[in-house]
């Protein structure tokens, strides 16, 4: 469950009750197994169930399935936290290519390649081009005649170091779902074990709890809590 909520945002169990309507079992089904579906009309939401074996399909009313979801905007389907870190994977992504781009070309990191005498077409300057980096790409030594001139490109090593410093790190998960870095066994500067074991029980757990205990006890009638006393530090 706690997978699937990191993961999608959404968890499901199937209820399986007993003719007296009293519980007989519950089923954990993956998140791609489940249709939310509104209806437009009365504004009810109901579920349906595709079971990955027999070929089984159930449709099923809020109460007959349990649906755990740490944040929504609408009240019903939830969102993952990991959506947030969109933008920092793709701005890590694009820094990683840049950065490998320019170390595979060694010295050579392009430039301009001026022919001193006549005009060519595009087609032939393609092929100079190709010519050119095929002897020159590996590094090293340059070698021109008198009919051309090269200007390398100057990198901006301020941009290199940016793009290095900005690494894509366990910080970054530990943020988005609340879990102090200690528990990733980085230390921190001036914070005690203890204090940041009280952070990540009131900052993580309770968050999974609240959102698995508070369905339970909805959908079930029973009062559940988790016992956290084996994580306490007292």
């Amino acid at each position: 469950v706690v997978s699937n909520l990191i993961l999608t945002g959404n968890a499901y169990i199937l209820i399986h009750r007993n003719k007296d309507k009293s519980v007989k079992e519950l089923e954990f089904v993956e998140t791609q197994q489940v249709n939310v579906i509104r209806d437009l009309v009365t504004g009810e939401y109901r579920y349906e169930v595709n079971m990955p074996y027999g070929n089984i399909m159930y449709k099923c009313t809020p109460n007959d399935i349990l649906h755990f979801k740490l944040t929504t905007t609408d009240g019903w389907l939830g969102r993952s936290p990991l959506l947030s870190l969109n933008e920092e994977i793709a701005l890590q992504t694009n820094g990683l290519k840049v950065l490998n781009n320019f170390f595979s070309k060694g010295v050579f990191s392009g430039g301009i390649l001026k022919l001193l005498n006549g005009t060519v077409n595009n087609q032939t300057k393609a092929k100079i081009r190709q010519d050119f980096e095929t002897v020159n790409g590996a590094g090293g030594t340059i070698v021109l005649d008198e009919t051309q001139d090269f200007i390398e490109n100057k990198i901006n090593t301020e941009v290199l170091k940016l793009i290095q410093a900005n690494k894509f790190s366990t910080q970054q998960i530990a943020k988005v779902l609340g879990i102090p870095v200690s528990r990733f066994g980085q230390e921190l500067v001036n914070s005690s074990d203890t204090s940041q074991n009280d952070i990540y029980i009131a900052s993580t757990i309770a968050m999974y709890e609240s959102s698995i205990c508070d369905e339970i006890n909805l959908k079930l009638g029973v009062e559940l809590e988790l016992d956290l006393s084996k994580l306490r530090q007292d």
